[in-house]
């Protein structure tokens, strides 16, 4: 993310402009590979390349991006939030209003970006970058300079341009996880029931019913995995897709949506006492687990922060407006998932086969596994950025 205050002559509009950009990428991007071999001695086809969206937030008629965990979700929408905008608006705080940002006509949203409490040390070393400072005084060739030294495969966006702005501020991260052992893509449909009852044919990954006794000693794609909470009577359950992944870890949670994504989180990590324990049940060997696919590429404006009526009110700053809120949020998952390394388990017999299915409405927690708090947290309500059949 980055913001942009520029100075226009009195000759041209006579106006101070604050911009803003934001821009996010959470990679969880398996590096092409070639046909291997499942677990079961049987060729493995790649998984599918195509992306499920490559656009802008406005084409989206299911989904919501939000810049914070306490903003309230609308019924029926899925919802993205990633912690990067709120790494940029730190660097804001910080760095040039010098304290909380006073954004008239944008006073709620403000407040809630300044009462966030995300921050860089949420992420592994080097896996993040943000900065913010003076145009006129090179901060952009210093965001140039050090993006292209720190993620020399990354293209700042086309809207990163001076444009007569004079101030700017830019945070980028990354987290790239991958599995030890890849699960096995299911050849199936996999239906997927939203909120609505509407059920869509999607593409999933995991661990099949027939592939019932499949990694039975648990030391592969199945021993990875471990059930942190369940309701076996509500149908309910938190899943961490493997146990001693460093120094990330996913959790998938099949959990009632509540008001906020942050209500949503809290009760997660009361159901589960803690995303970051080590213990947890082992699958047993019939039981199977099956995720829906995403991969897409989301650009979004939170216009709730934008336009010439969103004036700074900080000492020094007055005048000037916030102009471009611009977020961009890369997502995959899939059977490679993340990086991980492996470890041996004790076999837990459940009593019977369960179906550990992310067939509904479910919670995406991404974070560092000792870390405090998630840099990513996606409820998915419907099938829209799902993969589909």
């Amino acid at each position: 993310m980055f913001f942009l205050i520029s100075r226009r002559s009195v000759g041209y509009l006579g106006i101070v402009a604050l911009g803003a950009f934001c821009f996010t990428s959470i990679l969880l991007w398996p590096q092409p590979r070639v046909s291997r071999t499942k677990e079961d001695g049987s060729k493995q086809r790649p998984s599918a390349q195509g992306m499920t969206f490559d656009g802008t937030s406005a084409e989206l008629k299911e989904t919501i991006v939000v810049p914070t965990l306490d903003t309230p979700l609308p019924d029926s929408k899925s919802v993205v939030w990633c912690s990067s905008f709120v790494l940029a608006w730190n660097r804001l705080k910080h760095d040039i209003t010098k304290g909380p940002v006073r954004l008239r006509n944008a006073e709620v949203v403000a407040e809630r970006l300044n009462q966030a409490k995300e921050s860089q040390a949420d992420f592994a070393p080097g896996t993040t970058y943000a900065a913010a400072g003076s145009v006129r005084d090179g901060a952009m060739d210093r965001i140039r300079m050090s993006m292209a030294r720190q993620f020399p495969h990354v293209s700042l966006p086309s809207c990163f341009q001076e444009d007569g702005h004079a101030l700017v501020t830019y945070a980028y991260l990354q987290a790239n996880v991958r599995y030890k052992h890849a699960f096995i893509d299911n050849d199936e449909a996999f239906v997927f029931t939203d909120a609505t009852g509407k059920r869509s044919a999607v593409r999933s990954f995991g661990i099949r019913p027939e592939d019932t006794n499949k990694d039975a000693n648990l030391v592969s794609f199945r021993g990875q995995v471990r059930i942190l909470w369940e309701d076996r009577q509500q149908d309910q359950f938190a899943i961490d897709l493997c146990a001693d992944s460093q120094p990330n870890q996913i959790v998938l949670a099949k959990v009632p949506r509540k008001a906020t994504l942050a209500e949503t989180y809290a009760d997660l990590e009361a159901k589960t006492a803690s995303l970051n324990s080590a213990k947890g049940n082992e699958l047993h060997a019939e039981d199977s687990l099956l995720v829906p696919n995403q991969c897409w590429n989301l650009e979004h404006r939170f216009q709730e922060l934008e336009g010439r009526d969103k004036l700074l009110l900080n000492p020094g700053l007055e005048g000037l407006w916030l102009d471009i809120a611009f977020q961009n949020v890369r997502f995959k998952i899939d059977r490679e998932g993340a990086e991980l390394a492996s470890q041996s388990v004790i076999f837990f017999n459940n009593g019977g086969p369960r179906r550990y299915h992310f067939a509904k409405p479910f919670l995406i927690v991404m974070k560092k596994r000792d870390g405090k708090r998630p840099f990513f947290l996606m409820w998915v309500d419907n099938a829209e950025l799902l993969t589909r059949m």
